[in-house]
């Protein structure tokens, strides 16, 4: 022990003399705890099984001498051929005389059979009292079936008693089976150990660290600072494991053994899927994930390792084996220790990235876009663009099949057909549509929106043309700081924000349990991308304007409450709703379900809301002059695999002067680059310097246009762009050739 210290501190002070240099590298943060953890791992896993292979030689040597030195005093005492042992005269009569005195072996319980020494023509077996007294053995031997120098008892003697005791009735055998569940002969003390221990490992693996992970690796993205969610993340991890402690505190035996299993089960197999099997998952979207995305094979792989991992835990945790449950023991106690080990590591290494994190507020003081003048249009001019997030065009055929006249509300517009958007994600769609901007590969996330942002928006000159400018989207993936809005959002507002200290870390524990948890149930715990947000676990001042989140319910709900009012002066309205995202929990009347409906409910539902506005904008008289586009931002989403199969955006148009007129169709090759022209053709700017409107299209035009689509490869996890270049009607898939699979980095995209 004394060396081992002088070693450890001799490196220590070291490391601390010793100079070093920086080097500067930049690896993804969730991929350095993984690094870390296997590393850690492995050498804490060799060091094991190293001590366990010296254990078990050294147990060896100890049996083999033991077997040894039973077999040399077996024989020394009877000789070859039963006579006594030499040099110890009077031993044998002795012997055979004691045998004669214990009739039918008296000492068979204690599991010595010696009968060889009591004399000749007799077959009682002696005493482990008689075997000491003759000088056969030198010491008391316990019972013990894996010492082959104790004989057990004959085989005639064990089943005799086994047809004499006759077999208790089933009532009995259920009581003592009842009885059995919590009688435990360990000492409280031992129970104590183990479950300190399992809840730690499991309090470790599916709070602390998952929980810390969360937040750390996406710093960039909170509005609360790492002190304010560190005390609620502590404490709900404290309760977490005093209930836990609690459930193991008042049980026993097999009911105790029982809760052992399924939270060994648990932890081994949440951290396994936590740091192995989530490769190619992508990030919270906003979609609704399916088996098909996952890949059905590698689903039902995933669920076969985590039914054989749950089977061999409850066999070995369950069996009567005496040598399988000291096994299965040392195993609880090994994995639990390591995983707490190799996670406590790797969450030190991440800890210096606190540094780095920038929240938006000071002292809860923060910058947002509010909910104010959502409901006012004006009484003059209006352009109105409403985004249906993820409104694919096939959604929008869908409720046509379902329903021919569900967009028969839509008088004076024209629907696009053939409608692309650029990008096949909200990021970085929604820049892209606000700046013009394309995405930069070789720039990351956050310094490619602060770039974009720095460029002129159409919302500018539309501004200049006396517009009051009003942006309802949502953070971080159409702005990572509201500042950015300044000089083209006016409900850009200075709000009071802080953090919800009960639901912050529910909201992590979710996500925490999404990220644990097996392929198969991913569809079960998928959450919204907004469940960090402000609108989440954020909590208004006194006085604060409203921040705004994408809501529809919300949305329809003050619709139908406040009404549209009419204010003077032309309003240009850009509102972000949720539309087709899931997780899909909104009726067709677009209430809250409280539980998941099919996707075709909701999509109806976000229809339902626009022909609300659109009923009270005739009440007011403003419909028929106003400018209004609906589309989507991005079609649905392929993040896992290269698009099979055409992916377009529905769009809706209906320019100024136009009411009372039923739904035109419209086949031109447009994008958003149009809808940028027509919006500021609408305002009376210079459209042409953002391009052609939607109606300047020609639908027998070829029409170049580019897809790029994001995906993460399920086998690899890694991340590539598909460029597809499409010539002609982007309905048909023989018209889109894939030009280029680009690799990139995660922290190029959210």
């Amino acid at each position: 022990m004394r060396k081992h210290l002088i070693f450890f501190g001799y490196w220590f002070l070291a490391s601390l003399v010793v100079p070093s240099e920086l080097a500067w590298g930049y690896i993804d943060p969730a991929t350095t705890t993984y690094i870390i953890q296997v590393s850690t791992a492995i050498v804490v896993t060799v060091g094991v099984s190293l001590s366990i292979f010296l254990y078990r030689f050294q147990m060896i040597v100890t049996n083999l001498k033991v077997l040894a030195h039973a077999l040399v005093r077996r024989l020394g005492a009877v000789g070859l051929g039963g006579s006594p042992r030499r040099g110890r005269p009077g031993a044998g009569a002795t012997a055979a005389g004691a045998g004669a005195a214990a009739g039918v072996g008296a000492g068979a319980a204690a599991g010595v059979g010696v009968g060889a020494a009591a004399g000749a023509g007799s077959a009682a077996p002696l005493t482990e009292a008689e075997a000491l007294a003759a000088g056969l053995i030198d010491c008391p031997i316990p019972a013990r079936e894996n010492y082959a120098a104790v004989a057990p008892a004959p085989a005639d003697t064990a089943a005799a008693a086994t047809a004499a005791a006759p077999a208790p009735p089933l009532a009995d055998r259920l009581k003592s089976w009842a009885a059995g569940l919590g009688h435990d002969e360990r000492s409280p003390r031992d129970r104590l150990l183990v479950s300190v221990l399992l809840v730690s490992a499991v309090t470790m693996t599916y709070g602390i660290f998952n929980m810390f992970d969360s937040v750390i690796t996406n710093r960039k993205l909170l509005f609360f600072t790492f002190p304010e969610i560190a005390g609620p993340i502590l404490v709900f991890c404290l309760v977490m494991f005093a209930v836990l402690m609690g459930l193991l505190f008042v049980a026993r035996g097999r009911v105790f053994d029982f809760l052992v299993c399924v939270g060994l089960s648990f932890l081994v197999c949440g951290y396994l899927q936590n740091t192995f099997f989530n490769t190619g998952l992508g990030q919270l979207m906003g979609q609704q994930l399916t088996w098909d995305d996952l890949r059905v094979s590698r689903v039902f792989g995933n669920l076969a390792l985590w039914l054989g991992i749950f089977a061999l835990v409850f066999w070995s945790g369950l069996t009567r084996r005496e040598g399988v449950r000291r096994l299965f023991r040392k195993g609880l106690v090994s994995a639990s220790a390591l995983i707490i080990v190799v996670q406590a590591v790797a969450l030190f290494s991440i800890i210096p990235l606190v540094r780095d994190w920038n929240p938006e507020h000071n002292d809860g003081i923060v910058e947002v876009l509010s909910r104010d003048g959502l409901y006012d249009v004006s009484s003059e001019e209006n352009v109105i663009v409403i985004i249906i997030d993820m409104m694919d065009e096939e959604y929008v055929n869908l409720l046509v099949d379902l329903d021919p006249h569900i967009y028969d509300f839509m008088d004076g517009f024209t629907r696009f057909t053939n409608n692309m958007s650029v990008y096949n994600a909200t990021f970085p769609s929604m820049v892209h549509i606000m700046t013009g901007v394309p995405l930069d590969l070789d720039m990351q996330s956050f310094d490619y929106i602060d770039y974009a942002y720095t460029h002129p928006s159409f919302i500018g000159d539309i501004r200049d043309q006396g517009y009051s400018c009003n942006i309802y989207t949502d953070k971080p993936y159409s702005y990572t700081r509201a500042s950015q809005f300044e000089g083209l959002a006016d409900n850009l507002n200075v709000s009071t924000y802080t953090l919800r200290v009960v639901k912050a870390p529910a909201q992590l524990f979710r996500l925490s349990l999404l990220k644990s948890a097996p392929l198969s149930l991913k569809p079960t715990f998928w959450l919204s991308s907004g469940i960090l947000g402000y609108g989440s676990i954020g909590k208004g001042g006194t006085g604060a304007e409203p921040y705004w989140a994408t809501e529809d319910v919300r949305f329809y709900a003050e619709l139908t409450d406040e009404r549209l009012n009419a204010v003077e002066g032309p309003r240009f309205s850009f509102i972000h709703l949720l539309g087709f995202h899931g997780p899909w929990r909104m009726t067709a009347q677009a209430q809250d379900a409280g539980r998941d409906v099919p996707g075709e409910e909701q999509f109806r539902g976000c229809f339902f809301i626009l022909e609300e506005y659109f009923s009270q904008l005739k009440e007011l008289g403003l419909y028929k002059d106003a400018t209004i586009i609906v589309t989507g931002d991005h079609p649905e989403h392929t993040g896992s695999k290269v698009p099979d199969k055409p992916m377009l955006v529905g769009c809706f148009v209906k320019p100024s002067g136009e009411e009372g007129t039923p739904l035109r169709h419209n086949s031109a090759p447009v994008t958003f680059e149009n809808l940028r022209a027509t919006c500021v053709e609408a305002a009376g700017g210079d459209a042409a310097s953002w391009g052609r409107t939607y109606f300047e299209i020609g639908e027998d035009e070829p029409g170049e246009r580019h897809y790029y689509n994001r995906f993460t490869d399920a086998d690899d996890g890694k991340h590539y762009m598909t460029d597809f270049l499409i010539i002609g009607d982007a309905r048909e898939w023989d018209n889109w050739e894939l030009v280029e699979l680009i690799p990139f980095e995660a922290n190029r995209w959210f």
